[in-house]
């Protein structure tokens, strides 16, 4: 029975680690291509690529080119990095020349089985509300 527990209890400290696991998946850059190619396909050519910004990297360049292209009502995109619990997230927002904004957002496995699940998800908005704090995330408004 000692050995029983001994053995479950190594299996728990094992399982139950405080040290986050790495991500297991490809190169971060190949993970995010189709969320680019679908910010990229939503915006248009005309549109101006704000930036691609990764987790942990100062957003305010990019979010500042966004503003004002969403002020002058110009076809622009932007992806921002976020943490995901098990997954490379992506959320950005891509403006047409026609002025459709739409909000995109990717995840590189929504199943919990290390990047074998990935998804983009295009959402029309009516309006956009930029992050304008670090953390903060976009905000797609339907009506």
């Amino acid at each position: 029975m000692k050995t029983l527990i001994t053995i479950f209890t190594l299996v728990c400290l094992a399982a139950c680690s405080s040290e986050p696991r790495p991500i297991e998946c490809p190169g971060e850059r190949v993970i995010r291509e189709p969320f680019m190619r679908k910010l990229a396909e939503v915006a248009g050519s005309a549109a101006r690529e704000c930036g691609f910004v990764s987790l942990n990297t100062d957003a305010s360049g990019a979010l500042t080119c966004a503003r004002g292209m969403l002020d002058g009502k110009d076809p622009f995109l932007i992806g921002v990095q976020f943490q995901g619990i098990d997954s490379y997230v992506w959320e950005g927002v891509a403006a047409d020349a026609s002025g459709q904004l739409s909000y995109v957002t990717f995840d590189s496995d929504t199943m919990g089985s290390v990047c074998k699940n990935p998804r983009v998800t295009v959402v029309r908005c009516a309006s956009i509300i930029l992050p304008n704090e670090k953390g903060q995330q976009f905000q797609c408004l339907t009506e």
